[in-house]
């Protein structure tokens, strides 16, 4: 707690700082709030021109966060949802920040008044909570990550809404943050680093739901005294209802922030939107009469079961075929082969990894590269990224495993681990610098290496982690590569393996490269599996819009019928007609009842095309000038790539990055 010496004091730097910023204007500063390492001031000048002043103590990275909050805010400061900072002023012993002032106070301050407990305010606590979510929501729309949700980094403007503050230690935009931010209280189990999961907006929604359970409740779902005990508690500890702590709620809360409050990112909310309109119903049906009916949550989320789910509905056979031969594989038999085939978007990518958390849950690794038809003359590109990245999940594990790893490898490897290290630099790190290997003429070259990768595969290959090895749109596969894996799927020494390849075959004719290598290796029927996926029938389109729409089947069995005529049965166009519905407004969600509506006969009145090229043609000119520009560079760059080589191929800041790229994620284009 300050004293009243130190309160005076920061009074008078608060209102230095606004003085500072309104050239020859006096300021008063009056003390709004303060919590664990920040107090609010409002400095007001004899005109009544006010601002906000949040002061802190000078330390190591305070001036930093005030300085990266403000650096992060400066292109979103038309949003009605931010507080927007204008200036950072370091003094002796304090650093301040100037915001616009909104007029209001901070949330913080809120909580603490005593007639906000009373039970008499459940309604305007909904209220709160709404404008709460909603100003989150805003913020996402930004393609932010708050990153530290709490009371405090909200302010409770005049008008009723909510403006978010706090920006400082975490505000990126997705995928550029990392674990262990934020405050303990109020973190998500993957901020703790506890999880294989990164931070992303979904970290937000879980830290909405600790404030709203204590706005409502008066108290925090869990409590704990240390860091690494509210790490415990988030990552494993229950939440209770929050009705058993009000039992003036309406037990649809109790719904609402459990869902918000799922430890794992996947069963919460996937928007804020989605929340927003759920909490949005409550105040509307308490308004009315005081209570709210129960119905279910999250139905605003429209592809809210993130990941290749939705495209995994009439494959049970498939997925079986797979987790046999993977259970062959890890008994010991020899390695085996399974070859997945079927047109564009039928889903060969998304059934192997519809399987891949079983198997790696059962201790498999998994390596798993993708051809491009534009790296076609890169001899052993996919490759080799498949296995630089299985080599750095090992670069994680602690060094005592990290040193078995060195053991086996310098002893399969012996003197030519060089050549490995030239290829899959990461490795550098586990067996240490290599000397150069005398280079061979051609031929001599290429047999070595084929004989020095089965021995860098039966490191990884064994009985105590089988080996996965996933190399899809094999129709692109370059000359050396296709000798590699001829050599690899007649291999007979090397147990404990599945290699697991997926081509279209609709695009590899006789005279195809790839069609001489296919009927050598099906030659070997016992160690051979083949797979082919086809279209979706009508009750697997039924099942899946079902899903998608959260209801019966019998809801979405016309729309089923006229999808599977417009799509063929495609999962991938299925979907994307799905999103191009809803980006052109005929499916609407009405908040009122939860649920989807559509009109039959508008939609089976639209043309879609059953080409995939045509089809994204036709997404990618509904695009945004920037959004567009900004895929043909990543075009450029492979598959996949990490954010900041994204960032610079763009020439764009970091944080300017996922709103630049938000209507392709939007579209299904891009994963983030």
């Amino acid at each position: 707690m300050q004293s009243d010496l130190s309160v005076e004091a920061d009074k008078s730097f608060a209102a230095s700082i606004a003085a500072e910023i309104v050239d020859g204007l006096d300021f008063i500063a009056i003390k709004l709030h303060s919590d664990v390492d920040r107090s609010w001031y409002r400095a007001t000048s004899r005109d009544r021109r006010t601002l906000l002043i949040v002061a802190a103590d000078v330390g190591p990275s305070r001036e930093e966060e005030f300085t990266q909050e403000l650096e992060l805010l400066q292109p979103f400061a038309q949003s009605p949802a931010i507080l927007h900072p204008t200036k950072v002023v370091m003094g002796e012993k304090r650093v301040g920040m100037a915001l616009v002032d909104p007029g209001g106070i901070p949330l913080g301050s809120v909580f603490k008044a005593a007639k906000w407990e009373s039970n008499a305010f459940v309604g305007r606590k909904l209220e709160v909570a709404y404008r709460i979510a909603e100003a989150l929501r805003l913020v996402h729309e930004t393609g932010l990550i708050h990153g530290d949700m709490r009371p405090e980094n909200c302010f409770l403007r005049t008008s009723g809404e909510i403006a978010l503050t706090g920006f400082g230690r975490a505000g990126r935009a997705a995928d550029s943050i990392s674990p262990s931010f934020g405050t303990p209280a109020y973190m998500s189990p993957e901020e703790t680093g506890r999880t294989n999961g990164h931070p992303d907006q979904r970290s937000d929604l879980y830290s909405l739901g600790v404030m709203l359970f204590e706005l409502l409740t008066g108290t925090l779902p869990f409590s704990a005294s240390e860091p690494l005990e509210w790490a415990h508690r988030h990552l494993a500890t229950r939440p209770p209802k929050p009705s058993l702590k009000n039992g003036e709620l309406p037990e649809q809360l109790d719904a609402i922030l459990l869902k918000l409050l799922e430890k794992d990112p996947a069963h919460r909310y996937q928007s804020a939107k989605a929340a927003e309109s759920d909490l949005r119903r409550c105040v509307i049906e308490w308004t009315a009469g005081g209570k709210v009916e129960r119905f279910p949550v999250a139905r605003g989320d429209l592809f809210r079961h993130s990941g290749y789910g939705a495209t995994l509905y009439g494959r049970d056979v498939a997925i079986q075929l797979l987790l046999n031969s993977a259970e062959r594989v890890a008994a010991g038999a020899d390695s085996e082969v399974v070859i997945v085939t079927g047109a564009a978007g039928i889903g060969k990518s998304s059934l192997v990894a519809g399987i891949k958390q079983t198997l790696v849950g059962r201790g498999f690794l998994f390596a798993e590269g993708k051809f491009d038809q534009n790296r076609w003359q890169t001899p052993y590109a996919t490759v080799v990224h498949a296995f630089r990245g299985l080599v750095r999940q090992l670069l994680a594990k602690d060094e005592s495993e990290v040193q078995e790893w060195r053991a086996d490898f310098a002893e399969a490897l012996g003197e030519n681990a060089g050549l490995m290290v030239d290829l899959v630099p990461e490795l550098a790190h586990i067996v240490g610098d290599q000397p150069e290997i005398a280079a061979a003429e051609l031929a001599t070259a290429a047999v070595r290496f084929r004989y020095l990768f089965k021995a860098f595969l039966s490191v990884f290959a064994t009985a105590a982690h089988p080996l996965v090895v996933f190399v899809d749109d094999l129709q692109w596969l370059d000359p050396a590569t296709l000798d590699l894996i001829q050599g690899l799927a007649t291999e007979h020494q090397l147990k404990h393996m599945l290699l697991v390849v997926a081509y279209r075959d609709d695009e590899v004719d006789s005279t195809h490269s790839l069609a001489a290598l296919l009927a050598y290796v099906r030659q070997m029927s016992h160690r051979v599996r083949d797979i082919r996926l086809d279209k979706l029938s009508n009750a697997d389109l039924e099942r899946l819009l079902a899903n998608v729409f959260s209801c019966g089947p019998e809801r979405v069995e016309t729309l089923a019928a006229i999808v599977n005529e417009k799509t063929d049965g495609n999962p991938f166009f299925t979907l994307q007609f799905i999103r191009q519905l809803a980006s052109d407004g005929l499916l609407t969600f009405q908040a009122e009842t939860s649920e989807w509506d559509w009109n039959d006969g508008e939609i089976a009145s639209r043309s879609v095309t059953r080409n995939v090229a045509q089809l994204l043609a036709l997404q990618l000119d509904g695009l945004p000038g920037r959004t567009k520009a900004a895929l043909g560079i990543l075009s450029l760059l492979g598959s996949a790539t990490d954010v900041k080589t994204t960032a610079l191929a763009v020439g764009a800041k970091i944080e300017e990055l996922e709103p630049t790229l938000r209507p392709a994620i939007d579209a299904g284009m891009v994963r983030m």
